[in-house]
C-alpha cells in the first residue's frame, strides 16, 4: 500500500512538473510564433485584428524590411561589430585564464579576484566611464569603439569560467610538452586551448548572444545612422515612421535580426551545456 502511494505521488509530481514545463513553453514561444505570422500580413489585416492569421503570405514584407528598415546595413555592421569583439575577448580571456590557473606568481589571487568584482558590477554604470574614454581616444562615434568596449565588458565572465575549465585539464599534457621541447606560447596555443575547445565555443555562444542584442552601449558610443548595429537600427525605424508604421516590414525586420541569434544557438547547443559542465567538476 505504501509503494503504491509512494508511485502515485512520483506519477503526480512528475507530470505537475511536465505541466508547468509546457506552460512555460506556451508562453515563451506564442510571442515568436505571434511575430512570425505577422510578419505575412498587411497593414490592413493587422489593424482588424492582431490575432488574426493573414489571408496569404506577403513575402514582400522582408524585402520592404532592407528597403525601408534599411535592415542590411544594420545587419553588417552588427556582424563587424559583434564577431571581433567576441574574437578579441575570447582570445585575450584565454590566455589570461591560462596565466591566473597554471602560473603562481605574486598577486595572482588579487588579480584574479579583481577581474571577477566585474560581474558584481551592474553594465549600466559603465556606459558612462566608456564615453568620456573612448572620446579622449577619439574614437567615439566609430565601429571600434563598441569593439573595445564589448572585448572588456565580457571579460569576467569569459575569465571566470575559462579559469575553472583550465583546472579540469591534466598537467602531464603541459609536462610532455615541455619536455618534447615546446615554448609556453606553443603549449599554450597548440596543446591547450584544443582541449579547451567546448569552453572557449561556450564563451563565445554567450558573448555573441549579449553583443549582438545590446543597446544602451552602441546607442551611447555611436552617433552615425550607417555604422549602428542592429539593435539601434530597428529602434530607429519602429520610431521614425510615427503613426503610419508598416507593421509586416518590421516585423520581418525583427525575425531577420533574431535568424542569426537562433542559427547559433541551434549549431552549438550541446557543446554549450559541455562547456558549461565541464568546468564544474573542479574549482
Amino acid at each position: 500500500m505504501q509503494r503504491i502511494r509512494s508511485n502515485t505521488l512520483k506519477f503526480l509530481v512528475t507530470n505537475l512538473f511536465r505541466l508547468i514545463f509546457i506552460i512555460y513553453g506556451i508562453v515563451v514561444l506564442l510571442p515568436f510564433v505571434w511575430l512570425l505570422y505577422n510578419t505575412f500580413k498587411s497593414n490592413m489585416e493587422f489593424n482588424l485584428n492582431i490575432w488574426s492569421l493573414p489571408s496569404q503570405l506577403r513575402w514582400e514584407n522582408y524585402r520592404l524590411a532592407f528597403d525601408k528598415a534599411n535592415i542590411g546595413v544594420y545587419m553588417i555592421n552588427s556582424v563587424i561589430i559583434t564577431c571581433i569583439a567576441v574574437l578579441l575577448n575570447v582570445g585575450l580571456s584565454a590566455a589570461l585564464s591560462y596565466v591566473i590557473s597554471r602560473f603562481k606568481f605574486w598577486g595572482r589571487d588579487f588579480i584574479y579576484k579583481l577581474i571577477l568584482a566585474g560581474l558584481l558590477m551592474p553594465r549600466i554604470l559603465t556606459v558612462i566611464p566608456y564615453f568620456f574614454l573612448m572620446r579622449e581616444m577619439s574614437l567615439f562615434n566609430t565601429r571600434a569603439s563598441v569593439i573595445i568596449a564589448y572585448t572588456f565588458w565580457g571579460m569576467p565572465f569569459a575569465t571566470f569560467l575559462l579559469v575553472a575549465f583550465f583546472k579540469t585539464l591534466p598537467q602531464e599534457l603541459e609536462q610532455a610538452a615541455m619536455i618534447d621541447g615546446c615554448s609556453y606560447w606553443k603549449t599554450f596555443t597548440l596543446i591547450m586551448l584544443p582541449l579547451a575547445r567546448p569552453g572557449l565555443i561556450t564563451v563565445s555562444v554567450f558573448n555573441f548572444l549579449e553583443f549582438w542584442s545590446a543597446y544602451i552601449l552602441p546607442l551611447t558610443l555611436i552617433a552615425d545612422e550607417a555604422r549602428k548595429p542592429v539593435s539601434l537600427g530597428l529602434v530607429e525605424f519602429s520610431s521614425g515612421v510615427g503613426i503610419r508604421q508598416d507593421w509586416g516590414a518590421m516585423f520581418a525586420a525583427c525575425i531577420i535580426c533574431i535568424l542569426p541569434i537562433l542559427l547559433i544557438y541551434t549549431v552549438f547547443q550541446r557543446k554549450l551545456v559541455a562547456g558549461l559542465t565541464a568546468g564544474s567538476l573542479k574549482g
